[in-house]
């Protein structure tokens, strides 16, 4: 062993370690959400094919989707999200990466970015699932952080409805 590995303290270490934790954690106390959020049909879409004979193609949506089940969070309720999202589809199979604009009771807004993979059926989706986190927020959802899963089921009309699940935190201060 060598001088300084004789002279380095672990306690020191597994001290300063609960205490950054302790501070993270009184910082931003976690909270759970869930809600279900209803899809229309995709108001904007476009797909380009690859052209390599495997059912390939990339796409780009646009969708509005209203809360039928709400979240709060911080005194204020999910109203709406608009929903921009890009694919790659293959087959049955599509990957998924959108970016969500949700807007609160107040006029606040969430930003959040899913990403997942939905099966589908002669070209159309049939359920998708996936992850998503928090980018930030305006007003008093500024600095949020959380992450969470979604699934949704997709009917033969083209819309969705989306279970959501997760946690969030805010800023001292803020909730």
């Amino acid at each position: 062993m060598t001088r300084y590995a004789k002279r380095f303290n672990y306690r020191g270490l597994l001290s300063l370690l609960l205490v950054l934790v302790a501070t993270s954690v009184a910082g931003a106390q976690q909270r759970r959400l869930s809600g279900v959020s209803h899809c229309g049909k995709p108001n904007k879409r476009e797909s380009i094919s690859v052209n390599d004979d495997r059912d390939h193609a990339f796409g780009i949506t646009r969708v509005k989707c209203t809360w039928t089940k709400p979240f709060q969070m911080a005194g204020l309720t999910s109203i709406e999200d608009e929903i921009t999202g890009f694919s790659e589809v293959m087959g049955t199979k599509a990957t998924e990466r959108m970016y969500v604009v949700g807007k609160m009771s107040n006029g606040d807004k969430l930003f959040v970015r899913p990403t997942g993979t939905a099966m589908l059926k002669d070209g159309n989706p049939q359920s998708s699932a996936g992850e998503w986190s928090y980018t930030g927020g305006t007003g008093k959802l500024a600095g949020i952080k959380g992450n969470g899963t979604y699934k949704c089921a997709w009917g033969d009309d083209g819309t969705a409805t989306c279970d959501i699940r997760g946690h969030y935190a805010l800023p001292k201060g803020k909730e």
